[in-house]
């Protein structure tokens, strides 16, 4: 995929990160709120989940099972594609920049 604009030239900055749980999609996981100089969106990345199963999940959670059945998604405003992920890299990375190790 060629991109309209190059990432290190349009001040791409993250905003805010914030979890969640919605049960009513059952769905759990990670927004990033950016904006840049071409304009500022949401990048979503969640896992869907069945809530029968939910618990055995969370018990299971580093089980070979769990990342098996619960692969994580994406939806990015048309950022990226799935051939293509550097907008969500650069998102993590500059957000990574930003977390304090303790």
């Amino acid at each position: 995929m060629e991109r309209k604009h190059d990432l290190k030239k349009i001040n791409l900055r993250v905003i805010d990160v914030q979890p969640f749980h919605w049960d009513n999609l059952k769905r759990e996981g990670l927004t990033i709120t950016w904006a840049s100089d071409i304009g500022f969106g949401e990048y979503v990345f969640y896992r869907q989940y069945d809530p029968d199963k939910y618990n055995a999940y969370i018990e299971s959670r580093y089980s070979d099972e769990y990342e098996n059945n619960n692969p994580w998604n994406a939806n990015s405003e048309y950022m990226d594609r799935e051939d293509d992920k550097e907008f969500g890299l650069e998102l993590l990375r500059l957000w990574l920049e930003q977390v304090h190790v303790r």
